[in-house]
């Protein structure tokens, strides 16, 4: 499945795959996941500068916070 960001479709700069399973995607653009089979991608933040923020890194804490490093 596509990611599309105002119908472009944005370059993926960091990866993280849950103890859950779901899939995080950092992209130039914005973060996004998904779960199970990725048939639909959402973007999950509720901070608005992270929507369209280049997302550089994410890591999961052992309490499974997901950390996110943006610009």
């Amino acid at each position: 499945r596509r990611i599309e960001s105002d119908g472009q479709r944005p370059v993926v700069m960091s990866l993280l795959r849950t103890r859950s399973g779901e899939l995080w995607v950092g992209t130039g653009a914005g973060i996004w996941s998904c779960s199970g089979g990725c048939e639909r991608w959402t973007n999950p933040s509720n901070v608005q500068t992270l929507r369209r923020a280049a997302i550089y890194a994410l890591v999961e804490a052992s309490d499974g916070t997901i950390w996110i490093g943006s610009e």
